[in-house]
């Protein structure tokens, strides 16, 4: 029996979809001496290759089987909708499910009994079987019956016998690379639908409890203005998409099968939201789509898996291990695993990007994008919304969608239905403290779905009053999850041991988010930091693993020997990091309140009980007025704080401010701007500020100067004039040189801009200056003919563009000469990924112009300056904390050739 038991688990591991038509026939003589029925085959007896939900039968007795090696509640569905559908109960009395695999622990009750409706009996725990109930049978056998049993199997898989050549054939066959995919999908299902419940022995399966979400295009980053007002009980319409939204079938119809999507064709495709807001689940109902609706096979790769390896490498090794259950992974293996990237019909879905143990995650996503076995290849991923937003469109060629939230009442309340089916007592009972006066805030909290989650098991464990913040709501949970864990450590755990366990995890993810990388996988020398030894049963570290706030969930890709760890879910990690927060100081002092990894943990220490409300006051009136760094975050402190407001969840009542700008329209203007920068105009102050005001008015009318509208002639005209100053002045006939090597070396990985430009570069020449400033501008806003190598040279030649000083006049084209030249400063700061350095040397160069005490003496390169400066505060904000008080000099003439 157990070779029989053995072979089968392996060929049932490998997904072969000959198993099942070779092992019913196995099982025919098995089952019918075990049991003494008269079985058949049917799909062989009546002519067909698939009887609707059945393969073996016994018609006199009225037993059908039906053979699978899918374990799963999806299968039993199906089975039960066939049997169903085609009437077989009126036929036989009796179903039963054999699993050639192990079978799961429970099945759910309430699913089963919605698809059979009472027309027949079916018990999961009676009537789904696998191979231990045959041998729980045979244990009790006299031995002659046992004997017979020997006899059948023996036949088979005795002595040198082997399986059937159907079988054995199949073992040469490539992969069934749907079927494998199906099962790891299964177990990644498993890992995410029942954390939450598993340790009190309350488990759900995806379905039971599922509400179908719609999805929303995102367009841009939603712009919000100050007189928006959202009351608290409609706060989540602060994040909702102002466009259309998608129905989830829409979405698969449209979207997925059809490719209906701007960018991609529905080949690139993201999911983005806030923690909790379904990524994860609606990136699961795709895969299910997949398999169900194509003859695609979706690959589920957890990133937070993957750490800093390249997608193709961790394909073709560590997935590929997990999905052939092999140590080594064969060439052979490579190869099919390669022949099926080809086909075009393999979805890579990549879950949690903000996981991955990298800083810059969705950059080195994007240069994989690009590589050629990915050509082929539909990818659909998830990633937090203040992550990807931090991105600065990084995956450019994604088509990117947020999860709606849940609508209230309707899908929280059919959420809480599907939670509390067996007892709608509890049901009611939440839904009408739902309703209660004051608590329109969790009202509108709870229509994520990860906080609806915890709400309906908090309540089913503890029936109570509801807290208004999220922090209130997680400490709910905490002290709920602790109660599920009494008597399921080996020591009684008391108030204090609780208390120092929350500071030690608090300190552990607080040191974690902090990290540059590996900030939700911790590997066990880290933890042993905070938590000491894993394997000493009086450490808080064992504690935490028994209690499953920390879990094991590998093993470290430079180290197999050393364990990695992660919270049971980031969020809480982040709320344990709150906790371990004294005061709003820690915030400024360590520079993270600009970190997007830091915001959720700023919100959660907003929400805590025990702080007091004057603490709160104070912190938001340091971001409403941040002036460290010459103001340069304020904006950024500004937007942080109104978020918090806007949220209206902490018991803070302020004032709002108007951070709106009215810009005023004005009207086109005719102008020929390239005669006001190269011959200026009258000297009289009068037409100089006049002057300025139209170029302003026309830049506010058409949004930008649009350099392609200028005609021919005024080509011509600056053409003209840059030949006939060459004709008398040896500087400019080498800028005639500069200009044809800028449109014939565009791609030139040498600095001929700084070669050439260097010298002819002094302050002294700025009638120079001036046209070299033209046109450099004019080249690569209008035509780009500029290498990246040179890009940067001039990036940095037009910095001293702006920092040069003429105080014994003020013409209108020294003026325009820093206004273009901080125009081009902003445009490829914005268009292009500088290095951090050049960021750095912008802040350090310029920052001596935009102190309080330079606004006075030339406002307008106070302003150019400034509005340069802003287009930096992309750098973290510790880099530019650190340039703005370096002791580099702002006024120092040299400018470095190789920085």
């Amino acid at each position: 029996m157990s070779r029989f038991v053995a072979q089968i688990e392996m060929e049932a591991a490998m997904s072969r979809t000959d198993l099942n038509k070779a092992a019913e026939t196995i099982l025919i003589p098995l089952l019918n001496e075990v049991y003494g029925w008269s079985l058949e085959n049917i799909n062989y007896a009546e002519d067909n290759n698939n009887y609707p939900g059945i393969d073996l039968a016994d018609k006199v007795a009225g037993i059908s089987v039906q053979v699978t090696a899918t374990p799963d509640l999806t299968k039993v569905k199906h089975t039960l909708e066939q049997f169903t559908k085609h009437n077989q109960h009126l036929k036989y009395n009796r179903l039963i499910i054999y699993i050639l695999k192990k079978k799961q622990d429970s099945y759910s009750e309430t699913a089963i009994q919605g698809i059979i409706q009472n027309k027949f009996g079916f018990d999961s725990q009676k009537d789904i079987w696998d191979h231990r109930k045959i041998l729980k049978e045979v244990s009790n056998f006299p031995i002659d019956r046992a004997l017979r049993v020997q006899e059948i199997l023996e036949a088979n898989f005795g002595g040198d016998q082997r399986l059937p050549s159907l079988l054995a054939d199949s073992l040469e066959q490539s992969i069934n690379w749907r079927e494998t995919c199906r099962e790891l999908l299964n177990h990644w299902k498993g890992l995410t639908t029942n954390v939450l419940t598993k340790p009190n022995g309350v488990r759900f399966q995806l379905d039971e409890v599922f509400v179908p979400l719609g999805l929303v295009e995102r367009q841009k980053k939603p712009k919000h203005r100050s007189h928006d007002g959202f009351p608290a009980e409609q706060g989540s319409e602060l994040y909702e998409e102002k466009v259309t939204p998608i129905s989830q079938n829409d979405f698969f119809e449209q979207v997925l099968r059809q490719g209906q999507s701007k960018h991609s064709q529905g080949s690139r495709i993201a999911i983005i939201g806030e923690p909790g807001a379904g990524k994860t689940t609606q990136l699961q109902k795709i895969a299910d789509w997949i398999l169900t609706e194509t003859d695609g096979t979706p690959i589920w790769i957890p990133l937070a898996a993957v750490g800093a390896k390249k997608l193709r490498d961790y394909l073709l090794s560590d997935w590929l291990q997990t999905a052939i259950e092999e140590l080594d992974v064969s060439q052979a293996h490579r190869d099919d695993l390669g022949q099926l990237l080809k086909t075009g019909k393999v979805w890579l879905l990549l879950d949690g990007v903000d996981e991955m143990a990298i800083s810059d995650a969705l950059y080195q996503i994007a240069t994989q994008m690009r590589e050629g076995w990915l050509g082929n290849v539909r990818v659909v991923l998830t990633c937090r919304l203040n992550v990807w937003d931090a991105g600065k469109n990084a995956l450019d060629g994604f088509d990117v969608y947020r999860n709606l939230d849940f609508e209230y009442p309707s899908e929280v309340h059919q959420f809480i239905n599907q939670w509390f089916a067996t007892e709608p007592a509890l049901q009611q009972k939440l839904k009408v403290a739902l309703e209660q006066p004051g608590k329109e805030r969790i009202r509108d909290m709870v229509k994520n779905p990860l906080r609806l989650t915890l709400l309906c098991y908090s309540w089913q464990l503890q029936e109570g009053e509801l807290p208004e913040t999220q922090a209130g709501l997680y400490e709910w949970f905490v002290n709920a999850f602790y109660e599920w864990n009494k008597g399921k450590v080996p020591l009684k755990l008391s108030v204090t041991k609780r208390e120092e366990l929350n500071r030690a995890l608090g300190e552990l993810a607080k040191a974690a988010i902090d990290q540059e990388s590996s900030r939700f996988r911790l590997q066990e020398k880290f933890v042993k930091r905070f938590l000491d030894a894993a394997d000493d049963e009086d450490s808080l570290f064992y504690l935490a693993l028994q209690l499953g706030w920390l879990n094991r969930i590998g093993v470290a890709a430079e180290n197999p020997l050393e364990n990695v760890y992660a919270f049971f879910h980031p969020t809480f990690q982040e709320y344990f990091a709150a906790l371990a927060i004294n005061d709003w100081h820690y915030f400024l002092k360590q520079a993270v309140i600009f970190e997007p990894q830091w915001r959720q943990v700023i919100v959660l220490w907003l929400g805590r009980g025990d702080i007091d409300k004057s603490e709160k006051h104070s912190f938001l009136d340091i971001l409403e007025d941040f002036q460290e760094c010459g103001g340069f975050y304020r904006y950024e402190a500004e937007r942080f704080s109104k978020e918090i407001i806007s949220m209206n969840e902490f018991g803070i009542h302020r004032k709002p401010r108007d951070y709106s700008i009215t810009v005023q329209a004005g009207s086109c203007l005719e102008i020929n701007v390239a005669d006001v920068f190269i011959k200026g105009v009258s000297p009289d102050e009068t037409h100089f500020e006049h002057t300025k005001f139209l170029l302003d008015q026309l830049e506010e009318s058409q949004g930008d100067l649009s350099w392609t509208e200028l005609n021919s002639e005024e080509l011509a005209e600056i053409n003209q004039l840059l030949e006939s100053l060459s004709e008398s002045k040896n500087d400019l006939f080498n800028l005639g040189i500069l200009k044809r090597l800028l449109e014939i070396n565009s791609e030139s990985d040498t600095d001929l801009v700084e070669i050439n430009f260097m010298k002819l570069f002094e302050p002294a020449k700025e009638d120079i200056c001036r046209i070299i400033t033209w046109v450099l501008t004019k080249l690569v806003w209008e035509s780009r003919r500029i290498g990246y190598s040179n890009l940067m040279s001039v990036s940095k030649l037009l910095i001293e563009a702006l920092r040069i000083e003429n105080q014994k006049k003020q013409t209108i084209q020294h003026w325009l000469t820093r206004k273009w030249a901080a125009k081009f400063l902003i445009r490829v700061l914005v268009e292009n990924n500088f290095p951090e350095k050049i960021l750095i040397l912008v802040v350090e160069r310029l920052k001596y112009y935009t102190v309080e005490g330079f606004y006075e003496s030339d406002y307008t390169l106070y302003k150019w300056c400034r509005e340069v400066i802003l287009r930096c505060n992309r750098l973290p904000y510790p880099d530019f904390y650190q340039a703005w008080h370096s002791s580099s000099s702002s006024t120092d003439a040299e400018l470095p050739i190789d920085s």
